[in-house]
């Protein structure tokens, strides 16, 4: 599309060959010579400057009020007005052909017997070398125009080109990054796969290698508990000695009876009190007696005491000794069954070791439970 500057130069030599347009001879004409080319020449020429006057209409918006106008120019009498103002040469010869062509060409056919005779008459001697010239220029406008709109269509061919071939960079990127993500994935996949494998791996020898410390650990305080339990038995028995050996002693060496006291422990206490000497003789016996209950009953507590302490000593061990045993049993079945057997190995093992068991030495019920390595038969050995 030209711009407005070029195109207003142009319509400018459009209008400036319009206006070298001999009148004079326009009014005389050469009736036969140039009636015969009126309605085609005319017609065309007529053609070529009302598309003059649509592209001014086009880049010019302010005439569109007097364009508007000219297109309203359609009656029979309105034509022989525009027809004979054209003759007058004190119009714009520009303005008044455009008129003139206008009209003519709506109304050529209808009045074209009343319009003959007078077109004949006043174009006998036009000169249409001018014309032609205005035809040459607008021919030349329209190919300028044609070639900057192929320029423009080839242009826009080129950018939908460059955007088809960024697209379809694009899209390879885009096959390039799914086919890198799609190996990412399957990397992820085989390290994941290796990654359970070594973590199942590592859980089945971290867990032997808890179990057996366990264990020792479960061995080592059963150990220390019947240490205690031994020496608290060493505690037992020589409390139970002390006190035979008390008993002895007082049965043999003490008096329970009055008369066993010599005359001379009664004068003493006489001397005291001479009304009450017996009776602090008593006291004195009772004393005694009360001093003696008082050392075989401590020596009975401390043998309680050291049973007591033997008691839980031995349960202590006999428990910690089971918890041992469970978890030795449950180290030899884990390594001799597989797949999910394993997992509930490991909860029988904890349900043994940390229920409640009596041992005999504690509590009324000293009935044995059920064994855990029975447990662990009866689990492993398939059901008929």
């Amino acid at each position: 599309m030209p711009n407005n500057n070029e195109f207003l130069d142009r319509l400018n030599d459009v209008k400036s060959m319009i206006n070298n347009l001999d009148l004079t001879m326009f009014r005389n004409g050469v009736e036969k010579e140039l009636f015969k080319l009126v309605e085609k020449e005319l017609t065309e020429f007529n053609n070529e400057v009302l598309d003059c006057i649509d592209n001014i209409q086009k880049y010019y918006p302010e005439h569109q009020k007097v364009l508007e106008e000219l297109s309203k120019k359609n009656n029979i009498g309105l034509f022989f007005y525009e027809y004979e103002q054209f003759l007058d040469s004190s119009q714009d010869p520009y303005m008044g052909l455009s008129r003139f062509t206008d009209s003519f060409k709506k109304l050529k056919d209808v009045y074209y017997s009343k319009v003959k005779n007078l077109v004949e008459k006043s174009l006998k001697e036009i000169d249409f070398s001018q014309t032609q010239k205005i035809k040459d220029k607008l021919s030349e406008l329209e190919n300028e125009n044609e070639l900057l709109s192929r320029k423009i269509a080839e242009t826009d061919i080129l950018k939908t080109e460059q955007i088809r071939n960024k697209l379809n960079e694009l899209e390879n990127q885009s096959e390039l990054l799914n086919r890198k993500i799609a190996e990412t994935d399957v990397l992820k996949n085989s390290l994941e796969h290796q990654l359970n494998e070594q973590k199942e791996r590592y859980e089945s020898v971290n867990t032997k290698l808890e179990l057996e410390k366990q264990e020792d650990i479960y061995g080592k305080i059963a150990n220390n508990y019947n240490k205690n339990a031994r020496w608290w038995l060493f505690g037992i028995v020589t409390s139970i000695g002390f006190l035979v050996s008390l008993i002895f002693y007082i049965k043999e060496n003490f008096c329970f009876d009055i008369s066993c006291y010599g005359n001379i422990e009664l004068s003493t206490y006489n001397t005291i009190c001479s009304d009450c000497g017996e009776h602090i003789l008593w006291l004195e016996i009772f004393k005694s007696i009360f001093f003696r209950i008082l050392i075989i009953s401590l020596n009975i507590y401390l043998i309680t005491f050291c049973v007591k302490n033997y008691n839980a000593s031995m349960h202590n061990k006999t428990i910690n000794e089971l918890r041992q045993n469970s978890f030795a049993s449950a180290l030899h079945f884990y390594n001799t069954t597989t797949g999910d057997k394993k997992d509930e190995i490991l909860l029988k093992a904890a349900d043994s070791i940390f229920s409640h068991r009596a041992t005999g030495y504690q509590g009324k019920n000293s009935e044995p439970q059920n064994s855990f390595i029975q447990n662990i038969i009866d689990k492993v050995t398939p059901s008929k």
